[in-house]
């Protein structure tokens, strides 16, 4: 990754247990660096904020509701093979 405006392609990952309780939920804070002269200089090029969770709970809300239209599906499905399915 050379040049004056290299594309950044890297993938951290790494697994810890997170709080789920709303008062205690992450926000992962990360500094950009960049590495000038075989790193002798390195100006903060950014900053940011990953609200982890908050993705969190929007993905246990989404989980929760594509569960509850399953039930919804199997349930119709059940009544069909009864030939209890009532057109409505």
């Amino acid at each position: 990754m050379v040049g004056s405006d290299p594309t950044l392609n890297t993938l951290i990952e790494f697994k810890c247990p997170l709080p789920i309780e709303t008062l205690y939920c992450p926000r992962l804070s990360c500094s950009v660096f960049d590495n000038i002269a075989m790193g002798l200089s390195q100006p903060l090029i950014g900053c940011f904020v990953i609200k982890v969770g908050d993705l969190m709970h929007a993905l246990k809300q989404e989980r929760e509701e594509e569960t509850a239209a399953l039930v919804k599906v199997v349930e119709s499905v059940k009544k069909f093979a009864l030939g209890e399915y009532v057109v409505s």
